[in-house]
């Protein structure tokens, strides 16, 4: 179950400004590694917390050293990996060097059963029974 706030935008948008809209709300829980290992070596495998660990911080490494290698990483059913960056304008092309390069991010895209629309499909919404203040 997926949580929700209503909440007022209050910007620039013309046709926005002073509307309600649905803002979605993570639980609280961050899964790390650790967490992540444990809730899967909790599903009938046969590897440990431990071993989970292991594999899942050997993986998170070797996706990061493949996208600093410029390639991108699938992981099926979950999304496809890559970086992007912002970079600002110029004129001439022969001024553009990666100093105009703003900021690097990373992009991860649905696939599989977790594409946009599937998951449209699937989640289940309900209102937060609280709103903080802000």
């Amino acid at each position: 179950m997926v949580r929700y706030e209503k909440y007022q935008y209050k910007g620039n948008i013309q046709g926005a400004n002073g509307k309600w809209f649905i803002r979605l709300k993570a639980s609280g829980e961050t899964y790390g590694i650790a967490e992540l290992a444990e809730h899967m070596a909790n599903h009938s495998t046969s590897f440990t917390k431990g071993e989970m660990m292991g594999i899942l911080t050997d993986m998170v490494a070797c996706v990061r050293e493949l996208l600093l290698d410029g390639k991108k990483v699938k992981i099926e059913d979950l999304a496809i990996f890559s970086l992007g960056c912002q970079s600002g304008g110029a004129a001439d092309p022969s001024t553009v060097t990666p100093a105009n390069v703003k900021r690097v991010y990373i992009n991860a895209r649905g696939t599989g059963e977790f594409q946009t629309r599937e998951i449209g499909q699937k989640v289940k919404l309900k209102e937060q029974d609280f709103y903080s203040l802000g």
